[in-house]
């Protein structure tokens, strides 16, 4: 009984349905035939009637262009239900669809290749298409074109390597062909207000190529007047000439145009004339012959030739442990007191002293050096302004030689002690100059250290057992 109940139900709410459907379908044709504006419009249908909406009787409406001014109502191209509103009524451009490559591939490999290039530039839609396609040719192409990626790579590994040992084999003409460069880097002649203008090559001369034409002071703070730019660039040359290398190159930092007036020819040159003679140089030495090795640039030779600093001291400390006999006569007794009584012998008594002490180098432009030893007891700061080239100190470690310069090899010779008037022996030490980690020539390292009998001129080697580098100190009371 409950069933059939149920069953009727369901038949009259579907007659009702399907009734009050052609109701409101019947009402919407006696409305469009009765008034012949709503004829040239589109119809409306509100929200709760668009879910009944039959879909087989809805038509949307079609716009053709502005100047016909009429309606047509056209039967949709696709099924399903048609939604109107008053927007609706302006014409809206129709946007093509994407159309998707209609390529086919052959070979799932080189479908795969194209879509991951296809993936590399963006296009995502194609690079998925050409996937689709890769996978329906095999199933496994991502495995296939990995292992020709790696197999692609190796040869590719084997040709490099190949060259390098070709160029390794060769490595007398690749050095030639990276001198040949280097000799001919370009030089950048500058104008400045000097009568030798400025000059500058390697990596300085590429970085300067690029400043504009005209270059000015400009003051840190845009406000306030730049006093500097008043002067002419005679007079600021004239003032730069009194200063040292190392002023002149943080007055370059200010801006271009400082770096521009410190590259001034005359500047350098009286630089390098000043400091590049003997014993700086070997006897044969020119400087026509320097020059032209760094492209007529004075500032680059007088950065990069080898030459002891003669204005200030080359340091080194060292260190030595000192054991005194007195506490080793303690230590004797008392493992004999102990060895009597009976006790054990591991016990150990003994002072030790770490001594430390400096030697000094002071070279002169004639070729005098002064090397002096001094323990702690006497600090740097009190002997360093005494080390003059007539040396005020009474010293027993005192000496004098004379020093040349060949390359980076420094020769010290005729080394005597100020105290002995006959010297049984003399010395000599070699050293070599280097720069390390920031400077120029700051550093002296021990080569060899030799006494030399005066009569036969025979040289014994001396060990070196606490010797250290010596390290460059500006002074400036030297200057």
């Amino acid at each position: 009984m409950a069933a059939n109940a149920n069953l009727n139900d369901t038949l009259e709410l579907a007659q009702f349905r399907e009734q009050w459907r052609a109701e409101v379908q019947q009402r919407r044709k006696d409305e469009l035939k009765a008034s012949p504006e709503a004829q040239a419009q589109p119809s409306y249908v509100s929200g709760s009637e668009q879910s009944h909406v039959n879909v087989e009787t809805v038509v949307s409406p079609v716009y053709p262009p502005e100047e016909t001014g009429q309606v047509i109502l056209k039967e949709p191209s696709y099924a399903g239900p048609t939604y109107h509103s008053p927007v609706a009524r302006e014409s809206v451009p129709e946007v093509p669809a994407r159309k998707f490559p209609d390529f086919q591939f052959t070979n799932a490999l080189v479908a795969y290749r194209a879509a991951v290039q296809a993936e590399q530039r963006g296009a995502l839609d194609d690079a998925v298409q050409y996937y689709r396609q890769a996978f329906r040719l095999d199933s496994f192409v991502d495995k296939a074109y990995f292992k020709e990626e790696r197999r692609l790579t190796q040869q590719i590994a084997a040709i490099s390597g190949k060259d390098r040992e070709h160029a390794g084999n060769d490595a007398d003409s690749l050095q030639r062909e990276i001198d040949s460069l280097e000799s001919n880097v370009g030089t950048l002649s500058l104008q400045t207000g000097g009568n030798g203008g400025s000059v500058a090559s390697g990596t300085l001369a590429s970085i300067i190529s690029g400043f504009p034409e005209q270059l000015s002071f400009e003051p840190e703070d845009q406000l306030k007047k730049c006093f500097l730019s008043s002067l002419s660039e005679e007079l600021l040359l004239l003032i730069l000439r009194y200063l040292d290398s190392t002023s002149i190159e943080r007055f370059a930092l200010a801006d271009r145009k400082a770096r521009l007036v410190s590259l001034d020819s005359e500047i350098w040159r009286s630089f390098s004339h000043s400091i590049y003679f003997y014993p700086q140089v070997p006897a044969d030495f020119t400087m026509k012959d320097a020059i032209r090795k760094y492209h007529n640039d004075y500032r680059r030779l007088y950065i990069e030739q080898p030459r002891i600093r003669l204005d200030g001291v080359y340091i080194a400390v060292c260190h030595y442990v000192y054991v005194e006999e007195a506490s080793i006569r303690v230590h004797c007794l008392i493992l004999k007191f102990i060895s009597r009584a009976g006790y054990s012998e591991n016990l150990w008594v003994q002072t030790s002293h770490l001594i430390t002490y400096h030697r000094y180098l002071r070279f002169f432009p004639d070729g005098r050096v002064i090397c002096l030893r001094a323990n702690e007891d006497q600090s740097p700061q009190t002997i360093i302004p005494q080390l003059r080239s007539t040396p005020t100190l009474d010293l027993k470690d005192m000496s004098i030689g004379r020093w040349r310069l060949d390359g980076t090899t420094v020769l010290i010779t005729d080394i005597k002690y100020i105290h002995e008037g006959n010297p049984r022996h003399t010395f000599q030490m070699c050293l070599a100059l280097k720069s390390r980690p920031v400077g120029r020539w700051n550093r002296l390292d021990f080569l060899t250290f030799d006494s030399v009998h005066p009569e036969t001129g025979e040289a014994e080697s001396l060990p070196l057992k606490n010797e250290r580098s010596f390290w460059f100190s500006k002074v400036r009371s030297y200057l």
